[in-house]
């Protein structure tokens, strides 16, 4: 509802969506694992949601018309390498293992792959694009 306040008072609002890190899946709060989706899946969620959001914003490509980014369009494309030594060297595994998200985890002695620990480091790089 804040968007369609926004959009309502002039500005034009933005709904980020999360194609890119639903793909790795959030760790927190979850007991198990997240079952990982297709592509076809995390497309067709994505678009539901728009239907949804339709009902409240008025998306198009006029000057304050809604937009709808998925992260998906630059996390995708990232070559993993080069995001390992641009990106992953600025977080500490000491730090991370602190969020409770994890900590929880693995204090039940639950599963916590390697993908889904990374979900942070793609949630941080969201936020600087």
């Amino acid at each position: 509802m804040m968007l369609h306040w926004m959009q309502q008072t002039g500005h034009r609002p933005i709904s980020l969506m999360g194609g890119g890190t639903g793909m790795v899946g959030d760790p927190s709060f979850k007991d198990d694992a997240r079952q990982l989706m297709t592509i076809d899946t995390i497309e067709s969620n994505i678009a539901s949601i728009k239907r949804v959001f339709s009902s409240y914003l008025n998306y198009g490509e006029g000057p304050k018309d809604a937009l709808m980014i998925n992260n998906a369009d630059w996390l995708r494309g990232l070559n993993y390498l080069e995001f390992l030594r641009d990106v992953g060297r600025h977080f500490s595994v000491n730090r991370m293992l602190s969020f409770d998200s994890v900590k929880t985890r693995l204090d039940r002695e639950q599963s916590l792959s390697f993908l889904e620990f990374n979900y942070m480091i793609l949630q941080a790089y969201d936020s600087s694009n």
